[in-house]
This record gives structure tokens, C-alpha cells and sequence, in this order.
């Protein structure tokens, strides 16, 4: 006689039962050591999973009268290994409400990775982490729009000590986007490529003598301003006369991007100007040497008394056209190009031979050897080749 065993659910099936459960980040110091922890409102154990720890989990819910705190059993999975079950709860029908959002939060936490935005640091306790960022306006704007929109549910464990008082959902978001930050710099060479544990091992290490780096990071990156370069356009556009250019340095508030100062403002102390910040002026003149390097025509700024702008000549437009897709997002600020002029700004491959002759590219039946192709961009009447 045969012995049947009992079917073993597959990972799949156990991960399509996890998005049915609620989902809440249970923010860890350093960060990556937090963990996402799924329950049951209705108090029943959700599904045990091998690669998960079953533990007692107190939850703030609504009460006969107010919101009380009730422990409930739950599954506490590393926030490794619950990107999985986050990620698939984004296209599940059956999913709850509070895993689908964790899904988007994870998703756009990936994305962030993805795009290179990540800063080394020290967590408050002095152990190295990596987090999220530089993060632009837009940037941003997405986190705030995705935090006003987290349900209770997905927030739903209080404050430790508090009783029944939840961590702002903007700030238990931007923790759970800085332990997703600090998963994938630690892959398992990382210490070796790193040539050493700190920022790269995935236990937390205690790097105290790293404070003073870090707080320079924070101080470059994070700085209370953002720059922007706002191109300004005088005189004619034309063949005969061409445009003259200026670039004039702005700040934008960190806390709200929607603030926006002339750096001159600032400078000179206009009464007139919202300014971003009691620290404004001391943020600009750090973020403002990182820019010099990317744009050298930007170095007339550092030495000018008060920066106001900086007029720039055919061969600064050409390099920051060039430039444009990758060395200011790299320098962490923006370009912005006059409205007008966005509808003469186009871009185009010009096709010649490449002895660099001019006149009408030969025929693909012309033996007259390979061709060059060149990307052209024009802005108005002018060409930069």
C-alpha cells in the first residue's frame, strides 16, 4: 500500500494567499530592518510561509467607539523577501487594498533603485544605510500623492508606547522607500567590491567615525534648496541675429517645490521674496559648486559677489544642449528653457558621406564608401551640430 502525502502548496499559491491578507510596514532602525508584516482583520492566521516568522502583531483598528488596539496573529517576512508578494498584489484581482498599496509603494521604490537614486549614510543609531534619493520635485510630488491615499489598514500598528497613535503616512512611506534603497546595493560580493563590511554587508554596521561623511552628503543632497537653471532668451531670434542667452539660478524648497526664488533674491535679502528657508543661502552655496563641474560655464557664478546670472555664449549652449538628458539630472538640478522656445527646439540625423563633403547625401547604389550620420539639434533659426 502506498502512502499519500499531503499536496505542499507551491510559492506561487503561498504568495497569492499573502496579497489576500492586509499589509503593513513595521518601520526597523537601520530601516532595512524592518519588516512587512500581513494579518487578517477578522483576527484569523494568514497563511504560514517558510521564509516568514509567525509572531503577535498589535494592530490600531476601529473600535465600538474609537480606534483600539487589538493583537492579532501575523507573518513577518524581511522586506526582501515580501517584494515579491507586494509586487504580484499589483495585478491580483483578490488582493487587499493595503497590499496593493504597499505593491505601488514597492514599485516606485524599485524604480527609484533603478534610476541610480541612492545616498549612503548613517541611520540615527550610527549604523550604515543607504536611502532614497536625491529625489526631484516630481519625485516628490509622487510620494505625497501616494502617502495621501494609504489606508488605514496599511498603517495600521501604532507607535510603540503610544497606544493607539500611527506614524504619519508620509514618513512610514519614505521609511519603507529607504529600506527597499538599502536591498540591493548588498548582494552577496558586495563586501568584496566594496573592500570591506560597511554599506555593503546585510547586517547593520556601526560606523560611528562615518558621521562627518555622511553629514556632508546630507548637506549636498538633501540640502533645504534645489537648484534650477531658468535660460532666459534676449534679442531676436532670427538668421541674421541670433539670440542672446542667459542662465539665472533658482531655489526651490525641498519641503515645497512650488517655491521658487531667484537666487539673487536671496542674496540680497528682497523683502518681497518667500524665501525657502532660513538656510537657503547656506544650502545654494554648497549645491552650487557641484553644477561648475557639469557645466563649466556655471563657474563665472562661484566667483561673482552675487549670482545673479551668467550669459552664455554659443559653444555653453551647444555643451548644455549636449548634455541635456544626463549631466544636470546627475548634478541633481533641472534646466528649465524658455515656453516660447520649446516649439522651435527639434532634433533630426543628418546623413553625408564621410569624407565630410557637403551638398546632397549620395545614393545607397553609389559605391562612394560608408556613410556618416550625425544627430542635429536646432533651436529656432541655429543649428548645433
Amino acid at each position: 500500500m502506498r502512502a499519500v502525502l499531503p499536496a505542499v502548496p507551491s510559492v506561487p499559491s503561498l504568495i497569492s494567499e499573502l496579497t489576500e491578507c492586509c499589509a503593513v510596514f513595521v518601520p526597523g532602525v537601520p530601516a532595512r530592518t524592518g519588516t512587512v508584516a500581513f494579518w487578517q482583520p477578522e483576527g484569523l492566521a494568514p497563511p504560514p510561509v517558510p521564509w516568514g516568522a509567525a509572531a503577535d502583531l498589535t494592530v490600531a483598528l476601529p473600535g465600538a467607539e474609537d480606534v483600539e488596539g487589538v493583537t492579532v496573529p501575523a507573518v513577518l517576512l524581511s522586506v526582501r523577501a515580501a517584494l515579491p508578494v507586494l509586487t504580484r498584489a499589483r495585478s491580483s484581482a483578490l488582493a487587499h487594498r493595503a497590499c496593493v498599496f504597499w505593491g505601488a509603494a514597492a514599485l516606485l521604490a524599485l524604480d527609484c533603485a533603478a534610476r541610480g537614486l541612492l545616498l549612503p549614510g548613517l541611520c540615527e543609531s550610527g549604523h550604515d544605510a543607504w536611502r532614497a534619493g536625491p529625489l526631484g520635485p516630481e519625485d516628490t510630488e509622487l510620494i505625497r500623492r501616494l502617502a495621501a491615499s494609504m489606508p488605514l489598514e496599511a498603517c495600521a500598528v501604532p507607535l510603540s508606547g503610544t497606544g493607539t497613535l500611527l506614524l504619519a503616512p508620509e514618513g512610514l512611506l519614505r521609511g519603507f522607500l529607504d529600506a527597499v534603497a538599502d536591498t540591493p546595493p548588498r548582494s552577496p560580493a558586495a563586501s568584496l567590491a566594496a573592500g570591506g563590511a560597511a554599506f555593503a554587508a546585510k547586517a547593520p554596521q556601526f560606523v560611528p567615525r562615518r558621521a562627518s561623511r555622511a553629514a556632508d552628503v546630507a548637506a549636498a543632497y538633501d540640502a533645504g534648496v534645489r537648484l534650477s537653471l531658468r535660460i532666459e532668451v534676449s534679442g531676436p531670434v532670427s538668421a541674421e541675429a541670433g539670440p542672446r542667452f542667459c542662465a539665472v539660478p533658482q531655489l526651490h524648497a525641498v519641503s515645497d517645490p512650488a517655491l521658487v526664488v531667484d537666487a539673487a533674491e536671496v542674496w540680497t535679502g528682497t523683502p518681497s521674496a518667500e524665501r525657502p528657508g532660513p538656510r537657503a543661502r547656506t544650502d545654494a552655496l554648497l549645491a552650487l559648486p557641484r553644477t561648475a563641474p557639469v557645466w563649466p560655464a556655471l563657474e563665472r557664478l562661484l566667483s561673482a559677489a552675487v549670482p545673479v546670472a551668467v550669459d552664455l555664449d554659443d559653444e555653453d549652449v551647444t555643451v548644455l544642449l549636449r548634455d541635456a538628458a544626463r549631466a544636470p539630472a546627475a548634478a541633481g538640478f533641472e534646466v528649465q528653457w524658455p515656453m516660447e522656445l520649446h516649439r522651435r527646439l527639434t532634433t533630426g540625423v543628418l546623413i553625408g558621406a564621410s569624407s565630410g563633403q557637403t551638398g546632397t547625401p549620395p545614393g545607397v547604389d553609389e559605391a562612394v564608401g560608408p556613410l556618416r550620420r550625425r544627430r542635429v539639434l536646432r533651436l529656432g533659426a541655429c543649428a548645433g551640430r
